[in-house]
């Protein structure tokens, strides 16, 4: 009984630099891997370099002041309740996933079965999968080595985990919650987070008098397409692209000043989500200018910065063979449904959307954060989003918002924790309670609607050419995973491991 008393008041201690060394090997590892298995040998040794010298010059002179630590009690609570959401986000399929896991199951299983670079060769129109593959890779190539798409989907539940887990500590570092009640909170905002879309539709109703949206869109007026995810939806429906995002942004919040190691620090979330990278590269260009003239930085100074050495060799070697992967992708021929537009949006929809999914909360923070250049630039970013359209479904909102939603709710929480008794925080603690209701009802469907033959998977799962029928009109499938021009591939010419012949 002692023993056991002991072993609960037990404190682990939550250590930043290793902490950080973790995040950047959970970043990196994905990323070396696709370059050791998809080009040639000496391209990867480049990426190699680049990545050692890149993660070096990150750490310099990087000595965390506050080093919060976790009780026993509440690391064991913590763990139930993160295993618990990717468990009912679908990670693994023990439980219900929807839609979008058959195309992330699709691309999982030919990433098993196809040799890497992977090629349809015998397709109608020949291709080479052209992807965000990051978060599937340490997956794949274990389910690669075993012979099993099964225990790559198990491995894809347990690297989401990683992923999760290591946010999370970093939060409570950001916060230094040491406290159980503000661990806690720290991890259950995290999983639940998103914009008050309840808020968003009573606005629109009362300016307009129109009303009647589902539980995630606003797409009413004019045939707008409007969606900032809430946090669980982007862990049920697009996991592969968020844990990348908040992981990058965790890391970036005290190393926002540091604009010399800006593009090692953000470009491996590159391979996990090419519409969140463009999220963060755009809030970092406004960060680093904001920060700058904040500090009265020189423009010789500030571009000396931005082309250190570290960011010039990240880029060279690194940025610039991804960009030639994804790029076969980007520049092909699209339908224009699929393209880049501009939407004629209801200027009483736009004001309730952004007034609804990021303004309440960015009015309530404001004031402690306007010193904070991510936070302006989330900001900024949300304001204008809304106003474009690219792809079926309008990918750029929804995914392009994940890092910039992050950035909120850390300011979100923050502000409550710097002074609970304050009207912001009240306030702030009410504005998640409402965003709380869509997340909670997703929430319930999932665990109702968990499915039977989620151990099925070995024998049900297609082949990612086969599931998207590209005949169809199914726009996301057509044109989201696949370069066709392969005679005149750069990547496939000039860099992939093995030509496509």
């Amino acid at each position: 009984m002692d023993r056991m008393k002991q072993y609960m008041t037990m404190k682990i201690s939550i250590n930043g630099k290793w902490l950080a060394v973790c995040s950047l090997i959970y970043l990196y590892l994905s990323l070396l891997i696709f370059f050791v298995t998809w080009t040639k040998w000496y391209i990867a040794l480049l990426a190699i370099g680049a990545t050692i010298y890149g993660c070096i010059s990150i750490m310099k002179d990087y000595a965390p002041k506050d080093q919060p630590v976790l009780h026993v009690y509440s690391l064991a609570l913590i763990s139930v309740f993160l295993l618990m959401a990717g468990l009912v986000s679908g990670w693994g399929g023990w439980m219900t996933q929807w839609a979008d896991w058959a195309k992330h199951n699709a691309l999982l299983n030919d990433l098993v079965n196809y040799d890497w670079p992977v090629y349809y060769r015998e397709a109608a129109n020949p291709s080479m999968l052209t992807y965000y593959i990051g978060q599937y890779l340490v997956p794949a190539l274990i389910g690669k080595v075993t012979g099993s798409f099964r225990v790559a989907e198990v491995m894809m539940y347990i690297w989401g985990e990683v992923g999760l887990f290591l946010i999370a500590f970093q939060l409570m570092r950001i916060m230094n919650a040491s406290m159980f009640a503000k661990q806690v909170c720290v991890v259950v905002i995290l999983v639940g987070f998103g914009g008050c879309l309840f808020l968003s539709e009573m606005l629109l109703d009362l300016f307009s008098g129109i009303a009647g949206f589902d539980k995630h869109w606003m797409t009413a007026v004019n045939g707008s397409v409007l969606q900032y995810r809430n946090h669980y939806v982007n862990l049920s429906w697009v996991m592969p692209q968020c844990i990348a995002a908040w992981l990058t942004v965790s890391l970036w919040w005290e190393r926002r000043k540091k604009i010399s190691v800006y593009i090692p620090l953000m470009l491996p979330s590159l391979l996990y989500g090419a519409f969140s990278f463009l999220g963060i590269a755009l809030m970092a260009m406004i960060c680093a200018i904001y920060e700058s003239i904040l500090e009265k930085r020189s423009l010789i100074v500030f571009v000396k910065q931005a082309f250190s050495p570290a960011n010039i060799a990240s880029m060279v070697a690194i940025g610039i063979p991804l960009l030639l992967y994804f790029s076969g992708n980007v520049f092909s021929a699209k339908d224009p449904s699929a393209g880049f537009s501009i939407q004629h949006i209801n200027i009483w929809l736009y004001v309730s959307f952004c007034l609804g999914h990021f303004g309440i909360y960015a009015l309530l923070s404001g004031k402690r954060h306007l010193q904070n250049g991510m936070f302006i630039a989330a900001v900024i970013l949300l304001s204008i989003l809304p106003i474009f359209k690219i792809g079926y479904y309008n990918d750029l909102v929804m995914s392009t918002s994940i890092p910039a939603i992050f950035v909120i709710m850390i300011c979100v929480i923050d502000t409550i924790y710097d002074k609970p008794d304050s009207f912001a925080a009240g306030a702030l603690c009410v504005c998640l309670a409402i965003s709380a209701l869509y997340p909670m009802n997703d929430l319930k469907s999932a665990v109702y609607l968990n499915r039977i033959d989620a151990l099925d998977h070995d024998m049900s799962v297609p082949s990612l050419i086969t599931t998207s029928d590209r005949s169809s009109e199914q726009m996301t499938w057509k044109y989201n995973y696949y370069s066709y021009n392969v005679d005149n591939n750069l990547f496939i010419e000039m860099l992939a491991r093995k030509p496509f012949r």
